[in-house]
């Protein structure tokens, strides 16, 4: 059995059109490549917007665990002196909004 090569473009795309025929004409290799061109940056451009959500998503991840143990410290610390809420309240509340403008500004980076 001998191995024929299939056709391939200078770039070494197979152009096939969808009714099963080579494509011949040179508008034909250009459509077909400004299709391929078109779809890749789409895919590129998609892939860098999922990368930027993630990065959101973890930097507000981590403000979320951090604002937790915060306010679970907090409340221990109220336990034990009652005299000290309002000013705990305040470094916990500026804390966790320090935190949540970190994550606005994240989003704005990206």
């Amino acid at each position: 059995m001998s191995h024929v090569p299939a056709r391939t473009t200078p770039h070494n795309d197979p152009l096939v059109v969808a009714s099963g025929g080579w494509l011949t004409t040179r508008a034909q290799r250009k459509a077909a490549r400004d299709i391929t061109r078109t779809r890749l940056r789409g895919a590129v451009v998609t892939a860098r917007e999922v990368t930027k959500v993630e990065a959101v998503a973890d930097v507000a991840e981590s403000a979320l665990l951090a604002a937790s143990e915060v306010s679970s410290l907090e409340a221990a610390l109220v336990q034990r002196n009652h005299h000290a809420q309002a000013r705990l309240q305040l470094i916990a509340d500026s804390g966790s909004s320090a935190m949540a403008d970190v994550v606005l500004r994240t989003g704005r980076s990206l």
